[in-house]
């Protein structure tokens, strides 16, 4: 008996079911593949993004007399715990406004 592919015949009911699944698990591994490339690219961005802002912050932590009180490790282990960049940057805009006074 085979067991990849539908039976040869013996009950159309069987054979349909057998089909239906084959399909299912097709179009599941189809979505697997998809999520797993978009999962890929994300990281992907993550870093770029990463890599562009962590210097931009530990500029500003500089700037601020914060050297050495920022745990930029700590930040980066607690992805969504933390403030995304706009959050942040627009928590400076309002506290300090354009100026860069109080």
């Amino acid at each position: 008996m085979e067991t990849n592919g539908p039976t040869s015949g013996a009950n159309p009911q069987t054979d349909a079911s057998i089909e239906h699944w084959q399909r299912l698990c097709a179009e599941l591994t189809e979505e697997r593949d998809r999520l797993r490339q978009e999962l890929a690219e994300l990281r992907g961005k993550y870093k770029e993004l990463r890599g562009k802002y962590e210097p931009a912050l530990r500029s500003l932590a500089h700037l601020m007399g914060m050297d050495g009180e920022v745990d930029f490790e700590a930040l980066r282990a607690q992805p969504g715990k933390v403030q995304s960049m706009e959050e942040l940057l627009a928590e400076l805009d309002a506290q300090y406004g354009t100026k860069g006074t109080p």
